[in-house]
């Protein structure tokens, strides 16, 4: 179970590469992106 876990972990951060997670509204935009493309808040 705990194996299971870290692969999912392992492979979302490898998928998610290049791209951050707005805090407030939680839109992915891409790493040269300084502010969500969506509700404007700064990275």
């Amino acid at each position: 179970m705990t194996r299971l876990l870290v692969f999912c972990l392992v492979c979302s951060a490898v998928l998610s590469a290049g791209v951050w997670y707005c805090s407030q509204c939680g839109h992915s935009n891409p790493d040269y992106e300084k502010q969500c493309n969506y509700c404007g808040k700064p990275k």
